[in-house]
């Protein structure tokens, strides 16, 4: 945001579930995308712990979800390892966090989360620029 710093969405948050009793007696999941060299080391997994640990002030638990990128050949963005995303979780783990990582299916067709859209579109770039090259 702009506007707000993310400690202050985060404790916005927080406080809008403090004022909702049903809410507060539920899991809160937060998905969390790692990329490699951006936010997949355990420092970063140390500050995501003391990022959402105000939280449970408004939530009985909370459960992290960690989503390895999917890689669609964007520069200088890639999935994290398995053994660096591993880390990750085990780092959350022993800070006391419920933590799981998303298992990726559809990556050897292009067909895992948000990789069908930018085929879809590289094909339809492709497919102007022959009609374009075909038309001169």
């Amino acid at each position: 945001s702009t506007q707000h710093s993310v400690v202050e969405l985060r404790d916005g948050l927080t406080k809008a579930l403090l004022t909702r009793p049903a809410v507060r007696t539920r899991t809160l999941m937060i998905a969390v995308t790692l990329i490699e060299g951006i936010n997949d080391r355990l420092e970063d997994a140390q500050k995501l712990a003391d990022f959402v640990r105000p939280m449970l002030e408004a939530t009985p638990k909370i459960v992290l979800d960690l989503i390895p990128y999917n890689d669609i050949s964007v520069e200088g963005f890639k999935r994290p390892s398995r053994e660096a995303v591993n880390a990750f979780q085990q780092h959350l783990r022993s800070e006391g966090f419920f933590c799981s990582v998303r298992v990726t299916r559809g990556d050897a067709e292009s067909a895992a989360c948000g990789m069908l859209a930018t085929s879809r579109k590289k094909q339809t770039v492709t497919s102007a620029n022959n009609i374009v090259a075909n038309s001169i």
